[in-house]
């Protein structure tokens, strides 16, 4: 995803990779959203076939966009950000019961870019 940035000018606010799926909250500068998610998901497909020795195509579900203004006041943005990161608690895979808190879920921007820095946990965007 980072090389997608570089290659696009997009700006990534949220993300979080779930066992199947991902979701994400990126900004287009610049119209080329289908053009950058299509380079994005065939190179994904392509290190993923070489790293887990898997030939073949993953099948990918249309890409769901939506357009917003950040900047209109009315706390959607905010909402989103939330709503992003709180599915790995909605599919279970952040166990509260175990003392696992969300921070703790590895695969996504909140334990990396939001979390406050700790000397057990390295800020490592």
């Amino acid at each position: 995803m980072a090389r997608a940035c570089e290659r696009t000018g997009w700006r990534i606010h949220a993300w979080v990779l779930m066992s199947n799926h991902y979701h994400g909250l990126l900004e287009t500068p610049r119209a080329n959203l289908v053009d950058g998610m299509r380079w994005f998901q065939h190179t994904y497909t392509r290190r993923f076939n070489i790293r887990n020795h898997s030939p073949g195509t993953r099948v990918w579900r249309a890409l769901q966009a939506v357009v917003l203004d950040a900047t209109d006041g009315d706390g959607y943005f905010e909402r989103l950000l939330d709503s992003i990161h709180l599915n790995p608690v909605r599919a279970g895979l952040v166990d509260v019961i175990q003392g696992r808190g969300l921070i703790d879920y590895k695969w996504n921007s909140l334990s990396r870019a939001y979390a406050v820095d700790s000397e057990d946990r390295p800020y490592t965007w």
